[in-house]
């Protein structure tokens, strides 16, 4: 669920709810389904949770990551201790 780009949040009101799902909500389980509002390509990615306020539908579309890694890893000059000179000047 946290790799969704959230675009729509329903607060759902059912008509009628089998006991087990709605204990298994009550657990904090996280329903996953397929969701499309309108007949078109595009379907998205639904999440079905709940709380003390109620039963929600998160609807939005499943993002992917591309990580950076370091390819090379520089060496820094050790830094000399007995030097007070900086290199920075803030005088007029």
């Amino acid at each position: 669920m946290l790799d969704l780009r959230l675009e729509t949040v329903y607060a759902l009101d059912p008509e009628e709810v089998s006991q087990e799902l709605t204990s298994r909500l009550a657990a904090g389980e996280i329903f996953r389904f397929s969701f499309n509002f309108r007949d078109d390509y595009r379907p998205e990615t639904g999440f079905l949770i709940a709380n003390e306020t109620g039963a929600f539908a998160l609807i939005g579309v499943p993002v992917t990551h591309t990580w950076c890694s370091l390819q090379v890893l520089v060496d820094l000059p050790a830094a000399d201790e007995d030097s007070d000179d900086d290199d920075l000047d803030f005088e007029f």
